[in-house]
Formats: C-alpha cells, sequence, structure tokens
C-alpha cells in the first residue's frame, strides 16, 4: 500500500512539470535548478517560471532546466529540442513574462579539449538564442547566451553522458 502512494505521489509531481528540484551541490554551481519534465506544457512551463521569478531562500532553485539536449560533437537543434523549446518559447511571448530576461547557458560533455568545449557550449546556447528569436519573435535583448564549456557537468559521475550536452535557462530579471 505505501509503495502505491509512493508512486501516485511521484506521478502526481512528474504531472505538475517538476520531476526533481536538483541543488547545487548535484550540479558544483551557485544556483539550483528546477527540471521540467519532457513534453511539459505551456502552463506547466509558465508556472515554473513564475515560481523562479519570486524572491527566494538562498538555495532555491533559480533555473529552468528545459531539456535541450545536442548530439556528440553538435550544435544543431535535433526535433525533439525543438518541441521541448516549442511552450518556453510560447510562454516568453506571455503577457506576464514578455519583459524578462534569461541567461541561456551552453554546456558540453568532458570529451574534448577546453578551449574546443568552451567553443561548442557558445555555439549550442546561440542555437537555442537564434531559434527563440527567430521561430517566437523574442526580442534579442531579452537573452544572454553563454557558454559554460564543461566547467558544470550535469552528471560529475559520468563526464561523457550526454546529459552534459545540454542547455540551461536561468532567470536574470525584468
Amino acid at each position: 500500500m505505501e509503495k502505491r502512494r509512493l508512486f501516485k505521489t511521484a506521478g502526481m509531481a512528474a504531472g505538475m512539470g517538476l520531476l526533481a528540484v536538483l541543488t547545487s551541490a548535484a550540479f558544483g554551481q551557485e544556483a539550483s535548478e528546477l527540471m521540467m519534465r519532457r513534453g511539459a506544457s505551456t502552463d506547466e512551463i509558465m508556472g515554473t517560471m513564475r515560481s523562479i521569478r519570486r524572491p527566494k531562500p538562498t538555495g532555491a532553485p533559480t533555473a529552468l532546466a528545459v531539456r535541450i539536449y545536442f548530439e556528440h560533437d553538435s550544435a544543431e537543434l535535433t526535433p525533439e529540442a525543438k518541441a521541448e523549446l516549442a511552450n518556453y518559447g510560447k510562454s516568453l511571448t506571455a503577457g506576464e513574462f514578455k519583459d524578462t530576461r534569461w541567461a541561456i547557458e551552453g554546456h558540453t560533455d568532458a570529451s574534448g579539449s577546453a578551449p574546443y568545449n568552451e567553443q561548442l557550449s557558445e555555439q549550442r546556447a546561440k542555437s537555442v538564442y537564434n531559434y527563440l528569436i527567430q521561430e517566437y519573435g523574442v526580442k534579442p535583448d531579452r537573452f544572454v547566451p553563454l557558454g559554460k564549456g564543461e566547467s558544470e557537468l550535469f552528471d560529475a559521475e559520468n563526464p561523457l553522458s550526454g546529459e552534459n550536452r545540454r542547455v540551461r535557462i536561468k532567470y536574470l530579471g525584468g
């Protein structure tokens, strides 16, 4: 009976759009992230964006981890990445978020040299940046694309993991 309740609770949390709150210790970075499930709806993303914008205690989530992953050695958005960006792009054009600013942080795994990974991570951030501007008409000055290289691995225990080849979106204000 307890297992059934646990699975039901976990299912409800995933249904709300949050898979997990990941702490800074898990990422080796200052801010923690709210991890969105794949295919989160516009309403779910907007709810998460609202929670990120509210003042919080130290260590509270300040970044939205949409599931934007890249193939090895590539900065090209996959069809899956474009689908994940669709609801985020729609959310950015909603009235309450139309003046918000966000950092788009590109990341790599640890398979290349540090200079190469820095360049590739910048290209990944710019791919997301360009896509949101071109497809959703978001003003370019609302984003700051940054390359983080391999400096903030998502899965530090597996530095070559595909989960490290990602984009993270961090709230800057507005």
